[in-house]
């Protein structure tokens, strides 16, 4: 996997979910330096440990609940997992860096969209649409009016015209880097006019992701009643990791189908 492979594979996460939480076990393919690049760009930010994990114990790799013992005479934290499959197992050590997990967001890329194209101010939410506005653009024939929106696709927009965010970030120097070139260009297409066929308001897109995503729950909870009636006795971490490794997961991790598959 490369540094470009892991852009693609945020932009896509933003796209299909729009922010969310990305666990040690999704990012240990990435190459030794991505979490640095993308922290130090913005792009992701650490937050809180993990409360599950995939156990190492056996071959099963369950997604276990994870226990965590302080620091206490002179010994340093240390986690575990409580192997509830096998009466053999019992604790399994766990790494505390296992347990670490990072946010990528939409504020925090249009924040990086921002300062990549040395515009000034701070994006602000559409709270209709869902967009952020970035501000004015001089181009070489047209002033034109930023933003960037996740609802149909991970995309810049600018009077009518919108372009994926994947086609216009390269790396430079081991770095993200946006092609203000093909950003200015943007800015000077002619306006599309509200009645074009072209035109369909961001909010309409949004509502049509929400109802898929919707969608998507309602496949998860069905493949859980579903697994419960031929597997009775499994934990809810079991079934959920079933469930991940089926289509209608759509590269959702464990722990969020687990959330969402018994409301």
């Amino acid at each position: 996997m490369t540094l470009p492979d892991v852009l693609q594979a945020l932009i896509q996460r933003l796209g299909s979910g729009g922010d969310s939480t990305l666990a040690w076990e999704q990012m240990r393919e990435w190459p030794p330096d991505a979490i640095a690049v993308f922290e130090k760009a913005g792009w992701i930010k650490l937050a809180v440990a993990a409360s599950t994990v995939e156990c190492p114990g056996c071959e099963e790799n369950c997604f276990m609940s994870v226990h965590i013992l302080p620091a206490a005479h002179g010994r340093p934290a240390r986690a575990y997992v409580a192997c509830d499959q096998r009466d053999e197992m019992g604790r399994v050590n766990i790494a505390l860096s296992r347990l670490q997990q990072w946010q990528v967001t939409e504020s925090h890329v249009a924040r990086w969209v921002l300062a990549a194209l040395g515009m000034k101010g701070k994006p602000e939410q559409d709270k209709t649409g869902g967009a952020f506005k970035l501000g004015n653009l001089q181009g070489k024939k047209r002033l034109g009016f930023l933003e960037f929106d996740t609802s149909e696709s991970v995309s810049l927009k600018a009077s009518g015209h919108s372009l994926p965010l994947s086609e216009v970030v390269i790396f430079e120097g081991g770095h993200p880097r946006i092609d203000r070139a093909a950003i200015l260009d943007l800015v000077d297409l002619p306006p599309v006019s509200e009645s074009s066929d072209r035109y369909t308001p961001s909010n309409a897109r949004r509502e049509a992701r929400k109802l898929d995503t919707q969608a998507m729950y309602e496949s998860w909870r069905k493949a859980y009643r579903d697994l419960k009636k031929t597997r009775k006795d499994m934990s809810d971490v079991w079934y959920s990791q079933q469930i991940e490794k089926a289509d209608i997961a759509h590269g959702r991790d464990a722990e969020t189908i687990r959330k969402q598959m018994k409301k």
